[in-house]
């Protein structure tokens, strides 16, 4: 008796052991492999773990009110057109000559002696006319003084070879006087500022179409200066204003037109020489430039002969002339 059958009493014995010949190492069946019994084998997976259940809180939400919707009327602006107003401009005023004057020249104010402080302002330079404003006294005495000198050194005969004047002793000595003397110069005075500044002057007249030539011939006509004055029209001895504008760069009329469209006064003392030395239409063409009409007529429309021509010519040029000059 064995053991299991003490054991056991159930277990039968098995009677062929062909059956485990497949699983033991004298199995010479090479198909076999071990990787198939792992195969085989049953593949115990891990148990997944129990997932935690998310707690749900449950929030008591309010009903969202529903928004109404306001239905606005919008009226549309109706936009009226802009009346367009019609500004009248007025055609600009055109430059005259005069305008011209008080916008590009220059004049000395505030002072008595017009015409010497506009000569000096020519040949000193503007700076230098303000430099000496709370002097003017002083500086026009000995500036009238030198003058004088000049002309009383040099004598007449050599004046009279230096300008376009022929000068007596006599007269020389006038003007000498006259610069040191008289509160405001005249037009002598610039025969001795033609010598001693050694420059031609030319003193234009609009209203009259002429001018006076103070020439320095001496020397050529090229190399000498020129100054350039014009007379103002609005200036009288009751009116006191600027008496001459200075034109330094010659910007309203050069030298060519000055001699083109003026009449040449050659002597201040003497405007015209005498008639026989003028033929008729010599004197026509005078009077076209300072009439500027070509129709020299009286009043029954007859045209004028010579002499009414010359005469009417030189009351023209001599009217309303100062005394000073």
């Amino acid at each position: 008796m064995f053991l299991h059958d003490m054991f056991y009493p159930e277990y039968t014995s098995i009677p062929d052991y062909t059956l485990f010949e497949k699983f033991m190492f004298t199995n010479t069946n090479t198909n076999t492999n071990v990787n198939q019994l792992e195969t085989k084998q049953d593949v115990v997976e891990p148990k997944p773990k129990p997932k935690k259940e998310k707690q749900i809180d449950i929030i008591e939400t309010k009903p969202k009110k529903e928004k109404q919707i306001e239905i606005v009327e919008t009226k549309q602006e109706v936009v009226e057109p802009k009346q367009i107003e019609i500004v009248e401009t007025k055609p600009k005023k055109e430059e005259t000559i005069y305008s011209r004057l008080e916008k590009e020249c220059i004049c000395a104010k505030s002072i008595q002696d017009g015409l010497f402080w506009s000569m000096y302002i020519l040949h000193h330079g503007y700076t230098e006319y303000n430099r000496n404003k709370y002097n003017y006294g002083k500086v026009e005495v000995q500036e009238k003084e030198k003058i004088a000198e000049y002309l009383h050194k040099n004598g007449s005969s050599k004046i009279s070879k230096q300008t376009n004047y022929k000068l007596t002793r006599g007269f020389c000595c006038e003007i000498e006087s006259d610069l040191i003397t008289k509160p405001k110069m005249s037009f002598s005075g610039l025969i001795g500022m033609c010598a001693y500044y050694e420059c031609n002057i030319i003193i234009v007249d609009l209203t009259k179409k002429i001018y006076y030539n103070f020439s320095n011939v001496e020397k050529e006509e090229t190399e000498n200066v020129t100054y350039i004055l014009y007379k103002n029209p609005l200036y009288t001895n009751k009116h006191k204003s600027n008496e001459y504008y200075i034109d330094i760069d010659h910007k309203i009329y050069s030298l060519l037109e000055i001699k083109e469209m003026f009449f040449r006064i050659e002597n201040y003392q003497k405007p015209m020489k005498s008639i026989t030395n003028y033929k008729k239409t010599e004197l026509e063409f005078i009077a076209e430039k300072i009439f500027q009409n070509t129709n020299n007529n009286n009043n029954n429309n007859k045209p004028l002969d010579k002499s009414q021509l010359y005469e009417k010519i030189l009351l023209f040029i001599c009217s309303n002339n100062d005394t000073e000059l």
